[in-house]
C-alpha cells in the first residue's frame, strides 16, 4: 500500500518557526500592554525643527482619544460599527501625523495612506476606491486633498488640516476652526483572535509599478505580529558613528551590498543588512538584524509565524538553484485588496500569497532574481533587469541605472534591453562604453541591444521603486519618433 508523501518544500525560521505574538488590539498593545517598552513619561515624536513641539506616550494616547471624540462626534467615524468608515490621510511626518493615524482607529475607523506626493488624480483614484467621506491632509497638500475632494463631491467641511506647529491642532480647511476638544473617546478592547484577524484598521497602497495601486487591506492581527517579530562625492565622514544599516524595496546584489556598506564606513562583520517584504505582508518577511556571517547578497532569515515556498508557473516546487516565485503564508499576510475581489482571488493560490518575486535558494539562503512581470525574455533565454542594473552602477561614471525591455523589430516573443541612466557629474561617458562595459561582463543573450538612454533623474514612486511603466511610455515615443524620421 502505498503511503501518499507530502512533496511540498515549505522553508521557515529553524531556530525560531514561531513566537506567541500578544492576543491584543494595536492600540492595546502600544498603550496599555506590558510588552509596550515606553514609559508614560517617554518622549515618542518631536519635531526636529521645533524641539519643544513633541509627545511623550501618555500625551500621544490623550491626543489620539481626542481626535477619535472629533472624528466619531462631528463626522460618524465608527458611529454604524468599526471597520465601515475609510480615511484617507495625505501627509509629509510630522508629530501630529501618528496621534491622526491612532486616533482614527481608536475612533473606529480605517486609515488609509495617501503619498504626499500624490497627483490629484491619484489621489483621487484611492478616494473614490476607498469611498472616504472625510480626507486629513497636512497644510503642504491641501490645495491637491481640496482638488480631489471636489472631483469626488465630499463636503468642504470633510476636508482637514493636521498642524503640529506652533501648536497641536486639526482644522477645517474651509475655515481654520481648530476642531480638537478636550473631550476623549477610548477605543474598542480585542483578545478574540478571530476578530483580530479580520478587523481591518489600515489600507495601505501597493506601489503600482506594473499597473493602478491596489489597496492592501490589514488587520490589528496583521500589525501586532508584525511587530514582534552610494556615489556622491559629498558624502564623506557623515557616517562615522553609524553602527548598522538595513535596506529594502528593491533587491541588492552581493556588489550592491558591499559597495554600500563600504560607502556608509561599516564594518564588514555588520554589512547592510537587506530584507524583503511586501506591502501585503505587513513589512518585512526576511530580514536580518546584522549581517550575521551570512553570504552577501542574501536576504537574511526568515522571520518566524511565517512560512515560504518556490514554485515554477504550475505551482510545484523548485529545486535549490531553480528560480521560482516567492509564496507567503503567515499571520502578517493581509487581508485582501480593498473593494477587488478578482485580484484578491489572484494573489492567493491554495492559501498562499503569490508575492510575484523571482528568487532562487543555494545552500539554506534566499538569494532575490527580479519581479516575475519584470523578467524579460530574448529567444527563450530569460534576463532580470534588476541584475544588469546592478552591474551598471558598479560603473563609476553611473549614479543610477534602470533596465526595461523593448519589442525586438524581427522577433515579437522577444524583448531587447534597453538601459536608462543617470551619470555622475560631467563624467563625459558614452553610449559605446556603457554598452563596451555590459559585454564584457554578462552572457551574450544580457547584452543591451536595446540600446542605452542617458536622463537627468530615473522616475520612481514614493517608496523608491523605478516606475518602469513610465519607461515604457517613453520608450514607445521614442519608437515613434524614429518611425517618424525614417
Amino acid at each position: 500500500m502505498d503511503i501518499p508523501v507530502d512533496v511540498t518544500k515549505v522553508y521557515r525560521n529553524i531556530t525560531y518557526p514561531s513566537v506567541n505574538w500578544p492576543k491584543l488590539d494595536l492600540l492595546s498593545l502600544l498603550f496599555e500592554s506590558d510588552q509596550s517598552l515606553a514609559n508614560d513619561d517617554t518622549i515618542l515624536h518631536a519635531a526636529a525643527e521645533v524641539p519643544s513641539c513633541r509627545l511623550t506616550k501618555r500625551e500621544l494616547k490623550q491626543l489620539s482619544q481626542r481626535i477619535a471624540h472629533c472624528l466619531r462626534t462631528r463626522y460618524s467615524i465608527g458611529a454604524n460599527g468599526p471597520n465601515k468608515d475609510i480615511v484617507t490621510v495625505m501627509s509629509y511626518g510630522q508629530v501630529m501625523a501618528p496621534a491622526v493615524f491612532f486616533g482614527i482607529i481608536a475612533a473606529g475607523g480605517v486609515y488609509s495612506a495617501a503619498s504626499a506626493s500624490s497627483t490629484v488624480d491619484e489621489l483621487v483614484h484611492q478616494v473614490q476606491l476607498a469611498r472616504s467621506q472625510v480626507i486629513i491632509c497636512s497644510s503642504e497638500v491641501k490645495a491637491v486633498a481640496w482638488k480631489a475632494a471636489i472631483t469626488c463631491h465630499i463636503p468642504p467641511e470633510n476636508v482637514l488640516i493636521l498642524e503640529s506647529t506652533p501648536s497641536l491642532a486639526l482644522k477645517r480647511a474651509l475655515d481654520d476652526v481648530d476642531l480638537l476638544s478636550q473631550h476623549r473617546l477610548d477605543w474598542q478592547k480585542i483578545t478574540e483572535q478571530r476578530q483580530l484577524a479580520e478587523s481591518i484598521i489600515v489600507v495601505i497602497w501597493s506601489s503600482g509599478t506594473t499597473g493602478v495601486p491596489k489597496g492592501v487591506m490589514l488587520s490589528h492581527a496583521n500589525l501586532v505580529s508584525q511587530l514582534r517579530i552610494a556615489k556622491s562625492p559629498d558624502v564623506t565622514d557623515h557616517f562615522a558613528h553609524l553602527k548598522g544599516a538595513s535596506a529594502g524595496s528593491a533587491p541588492m546584489d552581493a556588489n550592491l551590498q558591499a559597495s554600500a556598506s563600504a560607502r556608509l564606513g561599516i564594518d564588514k562583520s555588520a554589512l547592510v543588512a537587506p530584507s524583503w517584504g511586501l506591502s501585503e505582508t505587513t513589512g518585512a518577511v526576511a530580514m536580518a538584524q546584522t549581517y550575521q556571517g551570512d553570504e552577501v547578497g542574501s536576504l537574511g532569515p526568515i522571520l518566524p509565524c511565517l512560512e515560504v515556498r518556490l514554485v515554477d508557473d504550475d505551482f510545484s516546487d523548485v529545486d535549490d538553484g531553480v528560480p521560482g516565485e516567492l509564496l507567503v503564508r503567515g499571520p502578517t499576510v493581509m487581508r485582501g485588496y480593498l473593494n477587488n475581489a478578482t485580484a484578491t482571488t489572484e494573489a492567493f493560490h491554495d492559501g498562499w500569497f503569490r508575492t510575484g518575486d523571482i528568487a532562487v535558494r543555494r545552500n539554506g539562503k534566499f538569494y532575490m532574481v527580479d519581479r516575475k512581470k519584470e523578467l524579460l525574455k530574448y529567444k527563450g533565454l530569460q534576463i532580470a533587469p534588476a541584475e544588469l542594473e546592478h552591474l551598471l552602477v558598479t560603473h563609476p561614471a553611473i549614479q543610477e541605472a534602470a533596465v526595461i525591455g523593448v519589442p525586438a523589430p524581427d522577433d515579437s516573443s522577444s524583448e531587447l534591453p534597453r538601459a536608462y541612466g543617470v551619470v555622475v557629474g560631467s563624467s563625459g561617458v558614452s553610449v559605446e562604453e556603457v554598452m563596451e562595459f555590459v559585454k564584457t561582463r554578462s552572457a551574450p543573450h544580457k547584452q543591451l541591444r536595446g540600446g542605452v538612454v542617458f536622463m537627468d533623474e530615473i522616475p520612481k514612486n514614493s517608496s523608491g521603486k523605478i516606475l518602469r511603466r513610465e519607461l515604457r511610455e517613453r520608450a514607445k515615443k521614442e519608437a515613434g519618433r524614429l518611425r517618424a524620421r525614417l
